[in-house]
């Protein structure tokens, strides 16, 4: 579910409050299901989608929340990235281990993956309208410790 919000936040190009409420509702299932700690990569693209959407409707603030938010999952405890088990997904780890097969190498190395990270919001040109704000000049900072 997480991997279509992304696509479907850029057609909400045109309805402010639209694109808003889809944000809330993405917000709350990734509180309700601690996909921040559990599934932390599948998520680091919506918050990137959405800051980009911020913007794209003039709203700096809103736009630096996503990245801050970003920079805060991506700089903790996200690596190696897998996908984790709580008191609420209690198979997940248990199915992981008892697969019939391997799960495949991630395609990348480690630091190809943090790189990519860092780049999403750094060179990201959607966001060039930031880079004289203290606030994403500290959150660039944040991430570049990551490499």
């Amino acid at each position: 579910m997480f991997d279509d919000i992304p696509p479907y936040l850029t057609i909400c190009t045109d309805d402010m409050e639209h694109f808003q409420e889809v944000c809330k509702r993405t917000i709350e299932m990734i509180e309700i299901f601690k996909v921040k700690k559990l599934f932390p990569a599948d998520i680091l693209p919506f918050y990137i989608a959405a800051a980009a959407g911020y913007l794209a409707y003039g709203d700096a603030e809103n736009s630096l929340a996503m990245l801050e938010t970003y920079t805060e999952i991506t700089t903790g405890d996200i690596f190696p990235l897998t996908h984790r088990g709580d008191d609420f997904f209690t198979l997940i780890e248990q199915f992981q281990k008892e697969l019939p097969f391997d799960l495949p190498d991630l395609p990348r190395d480690e630091r190809s993956i943090k790189q990519d990270m860092v780049d999403a919001v750094i060179n990201n040109p959607a966001f060039s309208v930031l880079h004289e704000m203290e606030q994403y000049q500290n959150l660039t900072k944040r991430l570049k410790q990551i490499l």
